[in-house]
């Protein structure tokens, strides 16, 4: 198992193990305890967990930047956002879009990752989010924990992808 990101509140293991045993038949994956931040899922609904007091937030994860720089192939984000699905009908909602305002920033494709509806398969299935200068994707997430994350290239030669996503 991981170690927690060192800003994540000290009880937020526990806080997450609670939630994975208050849902029923829920998959873990180890990954999630080094987020830096973790959000509940019920159907498409999302509520980021926080310390105790803190008024919650249903906006879910917060942005991040990811950069591709590979024209060929697929590169993962380097971080990523803990969420945890309540039921089987839970999905994750990315969006994201190109930094224009970074150096040489080129048009991009993104996939976000997601799951299969089979509750014994744990490999991520990467969702479609669109190629150019922004797109978005509900992914399939489930009664699993895990880290939300996305994964793309740049999509022209001699530029690099910059991109926003949550």
């Amino acid at each position: 198992m991981g170690a927690a990101h060192p800003d994540a509140p000290p009880d937020l293991e526990g806080t997450i193990r609670e939630a994975v045993d208050a849902s029923a038949a829920t998959v873990m994956d180890h990954h999630i305890f080094e987020a830096n931040s973790v959000v509940a899922i019920r159907g498409d609904r999302v509520a980021e967990l926080r310390r105790e007091g803190d008024e919650p937030d249903f906006s879910g994860c917060d942005y991040r930047n990811a950069v591709f720089t590979n024209l060929g192939g697929w590169q993962e984000s380097l971080d990523g956002c803990g969420i945890i699905g309540f039921d089987w009908t839970a999905r994750y909602s990315y969006t994201w879009s190109r930094d224009t305002l970074a150096w040489n920033s080129g048009p991009s494709c993104v996939q976000g990752r997601g799951y299969s509806t089979s509750r014994s398969v744990s490999t991520p299935v990467w969702t479609n989010a669109g190629c150019g200068s922004s797109g978005s994707a509900s992914a399939f997430i489930g009664n699993r924990a895990t880290v939300a994350k996305i994964r793309g290239h740049v999509n022209a030669a001699g530029k690099i992808g910059y991109v926003r996503w949550r």
